[in-house]
């Protein structure tokens, strides 16, 4: 080659001129030395300083006086900690060549240089060079001499003035032997950093280095830790392998000091550089519509539970590493954007999804907390500050606390908040994931990801660049909060189908468990308004909604595509008072089933009944038909799925039956009188109707208090405040006010629905939720369905008389009564503080007191029945004859009610009329509802149609010199549309000559063809009128014209 033979002729020149062989091969050059060189101004050259720290190998420099009071110092970077003052700038060896024994060798000497004749002035010549770099200066030779006091092969440095100067410094490396064709490597790193307060002392005098000690010399004397080193961040050191010499790695040093920045640039470098990724770029697919696109994705390959991660994690999950970070998140792909733009260089971004219900784990305190815990009117959580008092807990915590991904997230980074006079914290700089800096970017909301989106802010013909990205959010510490993948892009083109396609038909719906459809849209009975009873049942459950409607419904197969049932809802409190319910849905498609557990969200205790608490989840479970995702080009692998997306809501426990008089009557929340009295649950026998007035007294009745049965003498809703302010007053049957604790842990499994109770033989009950087309299973331990309150179950439960005792009345266990409401779950555990007795199966008839005396009023039965407690007196003592059979019927209901009572309303009147009624929301508590997607047409291009070709045309038409369609003067564009998929179409001049022939042939469906206007030859057609001919796979065709007028550039 060209440069091997210039060094031959380089060889050949020296051997001939100087009479010698060089070896052809090449020689080992020994004894080298090789030295970074640098010449730092810290403020004033020269009042300058440089030394050595020779336990991290690194030099520094610095102004003596540490006073520039012209200068600005962001308190990000000189707060506390640190002092603002000029600072260091250090230069770190990170890695050097290797001595025989395979160790690095470091930094050899270090040395200044002056600009000036004496000290140590800079070297002259190579010869004096490598005297300075190899520790061996001579004054015999003309050097002056090394002012350290054992020679610079054994303190490692020759002259360090302790006069501030216009300093240079140089650190060497050697020696070793460079052999032909081998390359050794020298790596330093830049390094600056704010000073600690031990510097403050000095501020405007003269603060003098000193000469360095050793690691071994320090490991034997730690006095000869210098000051210049404490100002360095040097805070401590141990001899940790006891091998007798500190080195980097023993030292403890202050972060963000010029030490500590020093082991990050080594612990950086060691990892050959590796630092938090971006997540992989996710595969996405385009599928062009009419006037819309799809854009469908996979998941980033970040996201794989085995291959995926980020690979930092190994490094930040090390609590030996100096880069480690305990908030660092292994899997830490948050979410996905698409982007749109008309070229590369104008993509926009057009939606954002984030996951729902994801969490980050602060162990370190990076997170702000500024709430006032203490009450003190101060906001003091800092923890790297050593302020602790208004932290949620003290950290480092090994529990750390969770912080949910949705909102602000705010992270504080290191520098970012400083103690002020009064104790109190101010954050300076604050770091918002995803949305903060200017991003543009929204917050993350939780919106969920569901893989598939449809554009339908596009136009048909014109073309678009789009792309996909993940983006991920992780801790501020080790790098940005959120970054995100390349943007990598694709092109579509929407259009309008062809005649000959038959598009998707999707339907869905809500059922019960006898596959009877539901109809959510139904309302509310009429309710009669002389006698306050209702026409019908109650509607169904109308809050609940499975979507898919963000997948390539393109790629569907016909059928049941996902179905989501609710299996149960287990016993929980209202907000505020207790652990909430969890509600328990399978989620199916085909062969793939998935069980998932949602917290309810329930709101307060005091909430207004028409507040409500919504949750969504979503699963990818819905296969893509190969065949049809083929037709588009969507060569997903077999385990993809698109995800369906439910969600539903739960009510407040002020809109339920045995919670509307007790929020009303406590927190004086919307409602009225009306409603806290009358807005109740009622029994009828089944097949018959609600007695008149079914709620007008507080009191037990035979038919004003919950309706009323044939073979039951009383019926009793005992509830707090339905009776009266205070509870109890004038009825005769008082209730304590604390028996609103069994709204607050039972009123969450209440849903408004009419429930057929059928008695069998043995004194059980089959009921079924006629509203819902659901059966209603036993709830022994609370949540929806049934249960008998049965003394024998308390006894199992080893429940007294004394625990159920709320001060109000008598309380005996052994008399059934309304405080054994408080011996059920979850009323029991979460509110009132005992252990729980649990529902039963079959009705044990006991002694019964309305009006807790003590005395029993007769003999009867406790039933808690969609999360609401009645207590009935029968007839004769007995359950009704013959049993087996019995219907009765309970119209579960609550809203605003009004109407005009006799005496005015309160907790007992005797006739009411002109009711009026409005429900309240129907949240999906049912166990057995299921929500089902079907493809009742899946999408079908029949090739060998034609179709309807009326409606073909050309676009523009008349073609006047360029069009919207057109990036540049040559791009010609004329498009046919309403094409059936498969035709040919001719094009002619007004004289018959054949023009072009053009080929449609879109597998996918598609009605659009572009022309370039070019003719045969490649060549501009020339402006006049055109004829077309269209010919179809069946034989059909139809003629048309256009008209160009074209100017060929």
């Amino acid at each position: 080659s060209e440069i091997a033979a210039i060094g031959a002729d380089f060889q050949n020149r020296n051997e001939a001129k100087f009479n010698i062989a060089i070896p052809d091969g090449g020689y080992a050059i020994d004894s080298m030395y090789a030295a970074f060189f640098a010449d730092m101004d810290v403020g004033d050259a020269g009042v300058n300083y440089s030394n050595v720290t020779l336990p991290f190998n690194m030099g520094f420099a610095y102004k003596a006086d540490f006073l520039e009071p012209n200068w600005k110092f962001p308190t990000a970077i000189f707060g506390p900690p640190f002092v603002p003052s000029p600072g260091f700038i250090g230069v770190k060896y990170l890695r050097s060549p290797l001595d025989a024994l395979g160790n690095p060798l470091g930094l050899t000497v270090f040395s200044n240089t002056l600009n000036q004749g004496t000290g140590y002035p800079d070297p002259v010549g190579v010869k004096q060079l490598f005297r300075y770099l190899s520790g061996t200066s001579a004054p015999a030779l003309g050097d002056l001499p090394c002012n350290s006091p054992t020679p610079p092969s054994q303190s490692h440095y020759c002259f360090l003035s302790q006069q501030f100067a216009d300093t240079r410094f140089f650190e060497s490396s050697g020696p070793f032997q460079l052999n032909p064709g081998e390359a050794k490597t020298i790596v330093v790193a830049y390094i600056q950093a704010a000073p600690t307060p031990a510097v403050v002392p000095y501020i405007g005098g003269d603060f003098k280095p000193g000469l360095p000690a050793t690691g071994a010399e320090i490991a034997s004397d730690t006095t000869l830790v210098r000051p210049i080193e404490r100002a360095l961040g040097w805070v401590t050191q141990r001899d940790v392998n006891l091998d007798g010499v500190i080195t980097q790695n023993e030292v403890t040093s202050v972060k963000r000091s010029l030490l500590d920045k020093a082991l990050v640039a080594q612990a950086v470098f060691d990892n050959k550089f590796l630092l938090p990724f971006a997540p992989q770029s996710p595969r996405f697919f385009l599928v062009p519509g009419d006037n819309q696109v799809t854009i469908a994705w996979q998941k980033s390959g970040t996201e794989d539970p085995v291959t995926g991660g980020d690979p930092y994690f190994a490094i930040a999950s090390n609590p030996a590493s100096t880069l480690y970070d305990p908030n660092f998140r292994d899997f830490d792909v948050e979410g996905y954007r698409i982007y749109r733009g008309r070229t590369t260089g104008d993509l926009q971004l057009v939606a954002q999804f984030d996951y729902s219900g994801t969490q980050m784990v602060d162990f370190t305190g990076t997170f702000a907390y500024t709430t006032d815990l203490n009450g003190n009117g101060l906001s003091e959580c800092a923890p790297e500050l050593g302020v602790q008092a208004d932290c949620p807990v003290t950290f480092p915590s090994a529990v750390g606390v969770a912080h949910n991904l949705v909102g602000d997230v705010i992270q504080i980074p290191a520098g970012g908040r400083v103690q002020l006079a009064n104790g109190s914290i101010l954050i300076l700089q604050a770091d918002t994931a995803v949305s903060g800096g200017g991003s543009g970017f929204p917050g993350l909301s939780d919106n969920g990801v569901s893989f598939a989106y449809v554009d339908r802010s596009v136009r048909n013909q014109f073309t678009y660049y789009y792309s996909v990205t993940a983006f991920d959010v992780n801790s501020v510490r080790s790098g940005p909060s959120s970054l995100e993948s390349p943007r990598k892009t694709q092109t579509a083109t929407p259009r309008a189908a062809g005649p000959n396609v038959t598009q998707t038909a999707v339907v869905s719906g809500v059922y019960g468990s006898d596959g009877v459809k539901l109809d959510p849209t139904a309302t509310y009975p009429a309710i009669d308004t002389l006698t306050g009873t209702f026409a019908g049942n109650m509607p169904p459950a109308a809050d609940g909604s499975l979507l898919l409607s963000s997948a390539v419904i393109e790629a569907l197969a016909a059928g049941d595509v996902a179905t989501v049932t609710l299996d149960s809802v287990s016993a929980g409190t209202v907000g505020g008072i207790g652990a909430a319910p969890n509600i328990y849905i399978t989620m199916k498609s085909g062969p793939t089933v998935v069980h998932q557990v949602v917290p309810a969200p329930e709101p307060g205790f005091n909430a207004a009944a028409t507040t409500t608490g919504t949750y969504s989840l979503n699963a990818a479970i819905v296969p893509y038909d190969s065949a049809e995702a083929r037709l588009f080009g969507l060569a997903f692998s077999q385990d993809v799925r698109m995800p369906v997306t439910f969600g539903a809501s739960v009510i407040a426990g002020s809109a339920t039956s045995p919670g509307r008089g007790t929020i009303i009557g406590r927190y004086g929340v919307a409602g009225g009188a009306a409603s806290r009295y009358l807005a109740h649950s009622r029994w009828f026998d089944q097949g018959g109707t609600e007695p008149a007035d079914p709620t007008i007294t507080s009191s037990p009745d035979s038919t004003h208090n919950s309706g009323g049965l044939k073979g039951v003498a009383k019926i009793w809703a005992p509830q707090a405040y339905r009776n009266g302010t205070p509870p109890g007053a004038g009825t005769g049957f008082p209730v304590n006010a604390f028996l609103r604790g069994f709204v607050y842990g039972n009123s969450t499994a209440w849903y408004p629905g009419d429930f057929l109770v059928t008695w069998n033989a043995d004194s059980s009950i089959t009921v079924f939720d006629s509203t819902n087309h659901v059966p209603v299973g036993l709830a022994a331990n609370g949540g929806p369905g049934f249960g008998f309150v049965n003394i024998r179950a308390f006894t199992a439960a080893a429940i007294a008389s004394a625990d159920i005792d709320d001060g109000t009345g008598t309380s005996d266990v052994n008399i059934l009564g309304y405080h054994h409401a408080f011996g059920l779950r979850s009323t029991c555990d979460q509110y009132w503080g005992i252990g729980c007795a649990q529902l039963e199966a079959k009705a044990q008839v006991e002694p019964v007191d309305f009006n807790s005396d003590g005395v029993a009023d007769g003999q009867g039965i406790g039933l808690v029945i969609n999360g609401e407690y009645f207590m009935m007196q029968l007839s004769g003592g007995n359950l009704p004859s013959p049993l087996a059979g019995t219907k009765w019927h309970l119209r579960a209901v609550t809203g605003t009610m009004t109407a005009t009572c006799t005496p005015a309303v309160q907790a007992v009147m005797t006739d009411c009329s002109a009711y009026t009624f409005s429900g309240g929301p129907q949240p999906s508590l049912a166990p057995g509802l299921t929500y089902k997607i079907t493809v009742s047409q899946k999408y079908a291009v029949n090739t060998a149609a034609g179709g309807d070709l009326s409606r073909v045309h050309t676009v523009p038409d008349p073609y006047y010199v360029t069009n919207a369609l057109e990036a540049t003067a040559n791009t010609k564009v004329l498009k046919f549309v309403n094409l059936p998929s498969r035709a040919i179409v001719r094009i002619y001049s007004v004289s018959g000559v054949l023009v072009q022939v053009l080929t449609h042939n879109d597998q996918t469906g598609g009605g659009e063809l572009t022309w370039n206007l070019r003719n045969r030859n490649n060549q501009f057609v020339a402006s006049g009128v055109y004829f077309y001919h269209v010919e179809t796979a069946d034989g059909k065709s139809k003629v048309g014209r256009f008209t160009v007028v074209n100017f060929a550039p």
